[in-house]
């Protein structure tokens, strides 16, 4: 299954609400893993 690609403004934000956590992994994985440590 592929991500959907934004083409539109409002698809682009839906495309960035659905994939935060993973945008959020690739962009800072250090800082996701340091939180994901401290609330373990």
């Amino acid at each position: 299954m592929s991500p959907r690609c934004p083409n539109s403004v409002q698809s682009i934000g839906d495309y960035a609400f659905e994939n935060c956590i993973s945008l959020a992994s690739i962009a800072i994985p250090d800082s996701a893993g340091y939180t994901i440590r401290y609330l373990d």
